[in-house]
C-alpha cells in the first residue's frame, strides 16, 4: 500500500493535476490529507486519517511526502513500522518563505530542514533538472534523484485538427493568480505596448485585483474566474499565452503546469528564460524573452504563431504526459 500525504494549502488545480491524477493511476493507494480535505472526499477517493495508520501499518510499503512537516512526522513513525519514505521537492520552501515574509532567520532554518529531507529520504524526487542541480549546489551533496516535471494527461492534449483557426485579430490570454512571482503587472505592460489588432482575456481567482492592474495600464480585457476544465477548453480559442517569471531560484527550478496547459492546446507561450526547464526545452518553439523588462518583437512572435509551429508545440507537449511518466512516478524505490 502507498500513502500519499496531501499538505495543507495546496491549490485545487495542483491537487487535481499533480497529486490525484498521477497517483490515481497506481494500485493500492490511500490519500492522507493533513487536516482533512473535502475536495478529496468529494472525489470518492480512498482517504484515510492519521489515526488509521497504525491499523494499516503492516501493509504500508511507501509513504510519499511533498512538505517537510509531513516528512518528519513519518520519519519518526518509522521507529514503529517500516516503509520507504519518498520526498518530492516541488518547490524550494526556504526561498518561497523568504519571498513571502522577508525573514532571513526563517529562510536559514527551513533551508537546513530541507537539507535533512534531501539527505535522509529513501528516495528523492524533484520537479526539474534545475531543481536537482540547485539541491546539489545548495547542500554540496549528490545522491540519486528522479526528475518528474509537472505533467498533463494525454487526453487533455488537443489534436491539431481541433485547433481554432487564427483570425485577423490576435488573441492573448493569461491564466493564473496574481502573486508577485507570477508577474501579472509585467504581463499587462507588455500587452499594452503591442500595436497589432488584439484581444486579451484573463482567467484568475483574483478578478478585482486584476481589473485594477488592467486599469492602471488602460487595457481592456475580459476577466473571468472559471473551473480548470472550463479554462482548458477555452484555450483553444487563443493564439498566445503569458507565463512570465523573474530571475529568482523559486522560478528557475519550477515546472509551471500553466506553461504545459497552454502548449496542450496549441497556444504559443510567451515566457522568460527563468521559467524552469521548459524555457530551454521549448526555446525553439515558444517565445522566450531574455528578461522580464524586455518588450515583445511582434514579427518574431507572429512567426511562432504559424500553424506548423503550433503543431510542433502540441507534439512536444505529449512528451510531458502522465502516460509517459507514470511508470517512473509509480516506482516504489527507483534506484533498486
Amino acid at each position: 500500500m502507498k500513502i500519499i500525504v496531501v499538505p495543507r494549502g495546496i491549490s485545487s488545480g495542483i491537487l487535481e493535476s499533480q497529486v490525484v491524477t498521477p497517483w490515481s493511476l497506481s494500485n493500492s493507494v490511500r490519500f492522507l490529507p493533513i487536516g482533512g480535505d473535502e475536495r478529496l472526499d468529494a472525489r470518492a477517493l480512498n482517504v484515510i486519517g492519521f489515526k488509521d495508520l497504525f491499523g494499516l501499518r503492516r501493509s504500508v510499503k511507501v509513504v510519499y511526502c511533498r512538505d517537510f512537516y509531513s516528512f518528519f512526522r513519518f520519519f519518526i513513525l518509522r521507529a514503529f513500522f517500516s516503509f520507504n519514505l519518498i520526498y518530492d521537492f516541488r518547490g524550494i520552501a526556504h526561498q518561497e518563505s523568504y519571498m513571502r515574509n522577508g525573514s532571513k532567520i526563517r529562510r536559514w532554518l527551513i533551508r537546513r530542514i530541507e537539507g535533512l529531507c534531501f539527505r535522509y529520504a529513501d528516495e528523492v524526487r524533484v520537479v526539474s533538472k534545475n531543481m536537482r542541480d540547485y539541491l546539489f549546489y545548495c547542500y554540496n551533496f549528490k545522491r540519486d534523484v528522479l526528475v518528474i516535471p509537472c505533467c498533463i494527461l494525454s487526453s487533455k492534449i488537443s489534436s491539431y485538427e481541433s485547433r481554432v483557426e487564427s483570425q485577423s485579430v490576435f488573441r492573448f490570454v493569461y491564466v493564473g493568480g496574481l502573486s508577485r512571482w507570477q508577474c501579472f503587472d509585467d504581463v499587462v505592460r507588455m500587452y499594452s505596448e503591442l500595436t497589432v489588432p488584439k484581444l486579451f482575456s484573463v482567467f484568475t481567482p483574483s478578478p478585482i485585483e486584476a481589473k485594477a492592474i488592467l486599469k492602471k495600464y488602460n487595457v481592456d480585457a475580459s476577466v473571468r474566474t472559471a473551473p480548470r476544465e472550463e479554462v482548458l477548453n477555452s484555450l483553444l480559442g487563443y493564439d498566445f499565452g503569458f507565463v512570465l517569471r523573474e530571475d529568482d531560484p523559486v522560478n528557475t527550478v519550477a515546472s509551471p503546469v500553466k506553461f504545459l496547459e497552454y502548449c496542450s492546446q496549441g497556444v504559443v507561450p510567451i515566457t522568460t528564460r527563468y521559467c524552469g526547464d521548459y524555457a530551454s526545452e521549448f526555446s525553439d518553439i515558444a517565445y522566450v524573452l531574455n528578461d522580464i523588462d524586455c518588450s515583445i518583437d511582434m514579427d518574431a512572435l507572429l512567426k511562432l504563431g504559424s500553424e506548423d509551429n503550433r503543431r510542433k508545440i502540441i507534439e512536444r507537449c505529449k512528451k510531458y504526459s502522465w502516460d509517459n511518466y507514470a511508470p517512473k512516478f509509480d516506482a516504489e524505490f527507483f534506484n533498486n
